[in-house]
């Protein structure tokens, strides 16, 4: 771990980092974030995790959307300065006092003005690291370490087994910068856009709105697809009964609601990453326009309605996270989509059942036919033996 740590404060050329005077450093630890908690597949518990407005057991919708998008697309109700890649953001003491009672998300500064605004213009910087909450990095950036990489960071040892594999088999800490940069831009280029949205985020206030209700609608997509009743499937579907009490993980079904709640602020925002044959809202079918123009909390009332009444999206969803995106870019599509797959499974499956019983009635047939056929067979052999004693007593 001492080496990871160390090679987290290189620039991402390779350099070391200049030997002047230390700027205020981070010393907390970030909460589990729902994408690494459905990575590892298992149950997290931390009793000791730092809290902000929107937070729950997973850290807050601002941590989380940062992940994902970087903090140069941070959410709105977020103060930025601009983003050059390198810098640390830190909170400062005060506004982490005032969170609690004017219910806002904190202020964000850079390293050196949190540094003047703590200790004043003309003072110098301290030679000791000062605890302070932080949001954590964007995975762009030059210093970002991803906090699932630490074995202490959790007690479980399910968690630290995993977490100890996670880190041994990260890709080799190189310092030549052309390789450097090549892992980092494969991971921008995986998440690159390739739509924008239809709908500008700018002029879309219900982004603003569902994200300051953000607990409440994770909430609601949890209900959705915990629902079983009348819904599409079948009784004995196994999607279905993926979702019964007693067959699912509360916690996996919470992550993948707040995963899916963070996709869904990304897509409205920055659009979609993924290719254009994939995106079923450039073309929408008729009925279907909603999936390319409704706002932020149209798209997510449809997306809840999906997973209320189709259980195959939601066992779609559970641990494919390209399958969120797809559902957060075209949800109507998409819940159109499984009922199209569910009326051919239908009717190969009625098909089936058809074929079953038409060679049930062959057997029949062919059964009845070779009892028929050894009945006649015995009567034969019973007239040829009463002929040939007739012949016997006639003397021939």
């Amino acid at each position: 771990m001492e080496n990871a740590t160390e090679h987290s404060r290189h620039h991402i050329d390779g350099s070391a980092p200049d030997e002047g005077p230390r700027d205020i450093e981070v010393s907390t630890q970030p909460p589990i974030g729902c994408h690494a908690f459905r990575q590892s597949h298992g149950r997290l518990y931390s009793p000791q995790l730092p809290h902000y407005p929107y937070q729950s057991y997973f850290g807050s919708v601002t941590e989380a959307y940062e992940q994902i998008a970087g903090m140069d697309n941070a959410p709105s109700s977020a103060r930025k300065v601009p983003w050059n890649g390198t810098e640390k953001y830190h909170i400062l003491r005060e506004d982490l006092e005032s969170v609690a009672s004017e219910n806002k998300l904190p202020v964000l500064l850079p390293r050196q003005e949190a540094s003047r605004a703590i200790y004043g213009e003309n003072s110098e910087p301290v030679t000791e690291p000062t605890p302070l909450k932080c949001v954590p990095e964007s995975p762009f950036s030059a210093t970002y370490q991803n906090p699932i990489q630490s074995p202490e960071f959790h007690t479980d040892t399910r968690l630290r087994s995993y977490q100890e594999h996670e880190f041994s088999t990260k890709p080799p800490q190189l310092s030549h910068s052309p390789l450097i940069s090549r892992w980092r831009q494969g991971q921008a280029y995986r998440l690159k856009i390739h739509r924008l949205p239809d709908l500008d985020p700018r002029s879309d206030e219900s982004i603003t709105k569902v994200e300051q209700n953000a607990e409440f609608w994770v909430n609601q997509l949890i209900q959705a697809m915990l629902n079983t009743q009348n819904v599409k499937d079948r009784d004995a579907s196994h999607a279905k009964n993926m979702f019964l009490p007693g067959g699912y993980d509360p916690l996996l079904i919470e992550a993948t609601c707040r995963e899916l709640f963070i996709y869904l602020l990304d897509r409205c925002r920055n659009g979609f990453r993924g290719p254009d044959h994939f995106n079923k809202a450039l073309k929408p079918a008729r009925g279907l326009e909603d999936d390319k123009f409704a706002n932020c909390e149209d798209r997510l009332h449809n997306i809840i309605r999906a997973l209320t009444w189709n259980k195959r999206v939601c066992k779609d969803i559970l641990y494919e996270d390209w399958k969120v995106r797809l559902l957060v870019n075209h949800p109507l599509a998409y819940d159109k989509e499984k009922d199209s797959q569910k009326g051919s499974n239908d009717q190969r499956r009625a098909r089936q059942k058809e074929e079953r019983e038409r060679m049930a009635k062959l057997e029949e047939q062919v059964r009845m036919q070779g009892q028929t056929g050894k009945r006649k067979c015995e009567k034969e052999d019973g007239r040829e033996g009463d002929e040939q004693a007739k012949r016997l007593m006639m003397g021939f």
